[in-house]
């Protein structure tokens, strides 16, 4: 009998060991997980391009009824040109983003007349707005925006007119079938108004002989540059004003 429970006792210890290594064991494994992570990794900051967020106004014409404008539609960005070429200095400026025109009248009214292309690029030595050049065809004044001050080959141009209260752009009609809301300009080169005509001597491109001289008609009525004829005249003849 005495044995029978030292058997007994031996055994009950025996188990009892057991159940302490497996807890031990099971102890360390579960420490060996790493815990769950709580929040997510941060994001990394994007890269710096050195734009900054513009909403300047960047180009202005006068008129004794109104002013218009050329500005952000929200906000543009505004960089250093970074590299020399027929487009500008280094030094330059880049304006980027989507414009508009806008008219303001004496009174404060305003309304936009214009929306140009997304992601349009004005390109300028200084950072003071343009000061668009206004001529006056008949009853009506014309401002003159050229986005960039200089070109490879043509300065884009656009037109807008002013009359009896009322703004709005100019297309231009360069045949039937074809109307375009912008024309190339040759580089330093003047429009030249006689009457109700304008003379436009458009772009030049490499391989051309001649460059084509724009003979247009306004239209009042319909606010279009009808064009009438074409000259060819040679590079060399293009009368470019020194910068």
């Amino acid at each position: 009998m005495k044995w029978t429970w030292l058997l007994l006792i031996m055994a009950v210890v025996s188990l009892t060991a057991c159940e302490d290594e497996q807890t031990s064991i099971v102890g360390k494994a579960a420490a060996s997980i790493p815990p769950l992570a709580t929040t997510a990794p941060p994001l990394s900051a994007s890269p710096n391009d050195g734009r900054q967020i513009d909403t300047s106004v960047r180009a202005v014409g006068s008129s004794q009824g109104g002013r218009l404008t050329v500005q952000p539609v929200s906000q543009a960005f505004q960089a250093d040109l970074g590299a020399p070429s027929c487009y500008g200095l280094d030094t330059d400026i880049r304006w980027s983003g989507d414009y508009e025109a806008v008219w303001t009248a004496a009174a404060g009214d305003t309304k936009r007349i214009f929306t140009f292309p997304s992601d349009f690029e004005i390109i300028q030595p200084v950072t003071a707005p343009i000061q668009m050049t206004k001529l006056t065809v008949g009853k009506t004044e014309l401002f003159v925006f050229q986005p960039r001050y200089t070109d490879c080959h043509a300065l884009e141009t656009y037109l807008f007119g002013v009359s009896e209260g009322d703004t709005f752009p100019i297309v231009f009609e360069m045949n039937a079938d074809r109307t375009l809301d912008h024309l190339g300009l040759f580089p330093h080169t003047r429009l030249q108004v006689n009457g109700q005509e304008l003379s436009w001597t458009g772009g030049y491109g490499a391989g051309q002989d001649t460059v084509d001289v724009y003979h247009f008609q306004y239209i009042a009525e319909e606010h279009i540059m009808k064009l009438m004829k074409t000259d060819k005249v040679r590079p060399s003849e293009v009368k470019v004003e020194q910068r």
